[in-house]
């Protein structure tokens, strides 16, 4: 529908969603006969696992990198290795960091792991990269998974998104202040929920900087 408006008025409408989207590349492979398979899944979002005193860069990695797996092959081998990539890149990344966990005894905790956010990240596909630079957060402020509540501080839509500075307002329930990225990285570290990153350019490398 909104598509018919759109074009009525002379314009082009895209769905915020498709800002979001991006495909990775997963592959399997036995590590007996060395066979596989591939395949190309679609996301809007990654979750990754929290650790302590690392970056939001190396949580990427750890999502992506080689992990092994018991799959039976045709071969009658049973370990395999599972890894993916970016096959294509999004306008918008949104990274979801799993702050909450259930104990042993099925109690939800919150993880209070801290870590570095990257003010910038270049992503790889196979023929590009694409660098993207952080202009929001979602933070959880309380103790626990049963208390607390959730602020966004981020870029202001009018401020130049290649020069951020201190043109970040933070979002309180109904009050709005004045913040900076800056800020933000060194005070959300042991609380940041969500972190958005949005592409500003592309490069033909595949050197991550």
């Amino acid at each position: 529908m909104l598509q018919n408006v759109a074009s009525s008025l002379g314009m082009t409408y895209k769905c915020p969603v498709q800002e979001l989207e991006f495909s990775l590349d997963c592959r399997r492979i036995c590590q007996t006969c060395g066979k596989g398979s591939r395949k190309r899944e679609d996301f809007t979002n990654l979750s990754l696992d929290l650790c302590a005193e690392t970056t939001t860069d190396k949580l990427l990695e750890n999502y992506l990198k080689p992990t092994q797996l018991e799959y039976n092959c045709t071969c009658k081998g049973q370990v395999s290795t599972m890894s993916a990539m970016f096959s294509t890149l999004p306008n918008i990344l949104v990274l979801h960091l799993k702050r909450y966990r259930y104990t042993r005894d099925y109690r939800l905790e919150k993880v209070h792991d801290g870590m570095s956010i990257d003010k910038a990240l270049v992503l790889s596909t196979e023929n590009t990269a694409a660098r993207f630079s952080l202009v929001g957060v979602i933070s959880h402020l309380g103790d626990n998974a049963k208390s607390g509540h959730y602020i966004f501080e981020g870029r202001r839509p009018d401020h130049d998104l290649n020069n951020q500075g201190d043109g970040w307002l933070c979002y309180n329930d109904s009050q709005v202040f004045k913040s900076s990225r800056s800020d933000v990285c060194k005070n959300r570290q042991r609380s940041a929920y969500i972190l958005f990153y949005q592409r500003t350019c592309g490069t033909k490398s595949t050197d991550r900087k």
